[in-house]
Formats: structure tokens, C-alpha cells, sequence
């Protein structure tokens, strides 16, 4: 994600290409479109399956493993994918409080 604060994808992956125990330096919101299996996050590890959502914080160690069993008709699992910046976020508090701070002072005129 480097020189970018936000991306998004709409990954469609064999079950076979599980991804490894690994980690980012930004946030990943997930949400799965088509098939299930396991996830690890952090040291939690839980089932997901369709329709699930998933925050994943900056630096939390994750994987997932798919049930080949649960692919769609092309033989993928699928899901939506949205990843940004810890700077993002900031920037994004920051510029919240700037304006909540002028609507407030707009407001008591």
C-alpha cells in the first residue's frame, strides 16, 4: 500500500491460495461474498463464511484458509476487500474535529 492511504479490490482466488500467517502497516475491511472456511486474527481463530465482515487492525498477524468445498461455480471463493492508512484515519478525526468545532461555534451565534 505504499504512497496510497486507501485502496479497494474485488479479489476472486482459488481455495487453494490460502493466505499465509502474515501482516500490514494499514487497516483491512473485508467482507465476503462467496465461500467460508477459517480465519486467524491476532491469536483468535474463527469460522467466517458468507456475508461476514472483517476489521482488521494495523500490524494484527492474519490468515485465512478457505473450504474448497465452498467455492462458487467458477471454483473461487470471493469477497471485497477495502484497505487504508492509520494516516487516513487521523487525517480523517482531525478534519471531523475541525468541523464539528466551526459547526459548533456557527450554531452559538
Amino acid at each position: 500500500m505504499k504512497d496510497h492511504s486507501f485502496f479497494f479490490i474485488s479479489q476472486h482466488i482459488a481455495p487453494s491460495l490460502e493466505a499465509k500467517m502474515h501482516r500490514h502497516e494499514a487497516w483491512e475491511l473485508y467482507f465476503v461474498t462467496h465461500g467460508s472456511g477459517v480465519r486467524m486474527t491476532g491469536d483468535t481463530l474463527m469460522p467466517f463464511a458468507e456475508g461476514d465482515v472483517v476489521l482488521i487492525p494495523p500490524s494484527m498477524p492474519h490468515y485465512w484458509e478457505y473450504k474448497p468445498e465452498s467455492a462458487n461455480n467458477t471454483g473461487e471463493i470471493t469477497y471485497l476487500m477495502v484497505a487504508f492508512s492509520p494516516e487516513l484515519i487521523r487525517y480523517s478525526i482531525k478534519k471531523r474535529d475541525s468541523l464539528l468545532q466551526n459547526t459548533g461555534s456557527r450554531q452559538k451565534r
